[in-house]
C-alpha cells in the first residue's frame, strides 16, 4: 500500500496522532511501504494490487521481510 504519492515520504501519515495511537505503532511494530527512489509508488504495493502468478511468490518474500523487520 502506498501511503502517499508525494516524493518527500509518508511522514505526513506517520506523524498523525491517530496513527500513532495504534498499539502496534506505539510498540514500533509497523512496516511502511514507501515509494522507491525516483518513483511515486511502492513496488510491493503495486504487486499486491495487480496480482499475477509471477508476482505472488515475489510479494510473499517481500512481505515476509517486512514482517520480520516490523516484529523484530
Amino acid at each position: 500500500m502506498t501511503l502517499s504519492p508525494a516524493e518527500e515520504s509518508a511522514d505526513w501519515f506517520l506523524d498523525n496522532p491517530l496513527f500513532q495511537a495504534v498499539p502496534a505503532v506505539k510498540e514500533g511494530r509497523c512496516a511502511v511501504l514507501e515509494p522507491e527512489a525516483g518513483s511515486t509508488f511502492a513496488v510491493v504495493a503495486w504487486a499486491l494490487r495487480m496480482q499475477s502468478p509471477l508476482s505472488l511468490p515475489w510479494v510473499a518474500q517481500e512481505l515476509e521481510a517486512l514482517a520480520n523487520e516490523a516484529i523484530g
